[in-house]
């Protein structure tokens, strides 16, 4: 196509030079000198061949390689902070409950908007024998403790790093407790409390990051019993917790990310290709 332009382009100014040659010939009276005519023809037949031997400009060729610009696009839109990020992760927490230890086990989904205000919902439960034993009249009593609820957590996230984050948690819980006495002996149920449970937690929270998906939450505050305020069920008081954080929609874009260098044959080892996007 190009040299078809090119043919056209040259006949267009060919058949130009020869009609403006003939009409100046013809143009010239009869008095003029034929040496006059002569030198215009020179002129004329000179410019026509300096034209002629110009050399015309060869066009670059177009890159082959069209998916280096997809590859950085791609793994771009992976990588670029959104404006609202969702989360959903795994919440498991030690705390303490009557100076005795408890695992919390929990789950929590909700969005992170601007990377610094986390809003969302979660659910934990508490299923364990306290060990601090009662005596009754001479009988040794065992108390165990079964809690199940679902919260609204809400944290500002006021210092975020690659490695620590800092930020201030509040939660409101409120679900079902189950208090039960039994006996140590053969196990039977001596009294037994269901009731309906609400309260609050406030303070700070710390979260290590060696990996970006998983990392310990440390939290510090104070537990607030909203319902219910009866003292055989004391919820109020000073409460530190120590969780697992682990970031399951990290792990996932992790290994979007690896199938994009995988699919443009970016990877030379897979073990130190995981290496860097676990630990960067």
């Amino acid at each position: 196509m190009y040299i078809c332009k090119c043919l056209i382009k040259y006949r267009i100014k060919a058949l130009f030079f020869f009609v403006f040659m003939l009409f100046y010939v013809f143009a010239f009276s009869q008095n003029d000198s034929i040496l006059n005519r002569n030198r215009l023809i020179d002129t004329l037949t000179k410019a026509f061949e300096k034209q002629k031997g110009k050399k015309t400009k060869k066009r670059q060729p177009i890159p082959t390689d069209s998916l280096e610009p997809i590859f950085y696009r791609d793994s771009i839109k992976l990588i670029t902070p959104k404006l609202i990020r969702t989360e959903a992760r795994l919440d498991s927490r030690t705390s303490s409950f009557q100076n005795t230890k408890v695992n919390i086990y929990g789950y929590y989904v909700g969005v992170l908007v601007k990377a610094k205000l986390s809003l969302g919902a979660g659910y934990y439960r508490i299923n364990t024998v306290l060990p601090v034993k009662k005596v009754v009249d001479g009988v040794d009593i065992n108390t165990s403790l079964i809690v199940n609820c679902g919260s609204l957590n809400s944290e500002l996230i006021y210092f975020n790093r690659r490695f620590i984050s800092l930020g201030f948690p509040i939660e409101f819980a409120f679900g079902q407790y189950n208090l039960t006495n039994t006996l140590t002996d053969g196990g039977q149920v001596i009294d037994q409390q269901i009731k309906f449970l609400a309260f609050t937690n406030f303070g700070l929270s710390a979260t290590f990051k060696p990996f970006k998906f998983i990392g310990l939450k440390l939290m510090a505050g104070y537990r607030k019993s909203i319902y219910p305020e009866e003292k055989t069920f004391q919820f109020n008081s000073v409460y530190s917790s120590l969780g697992l954080f682990v970031d399951v929609l990290d792990i996932r874009r992790n290994i979007q990310m690896y199938k994009l260098l995988k699919r443009h044959k970016k990877v030379k080892n897979s073990l130190s290709t995981w290496v860097d996007l676990l630990t960067d």
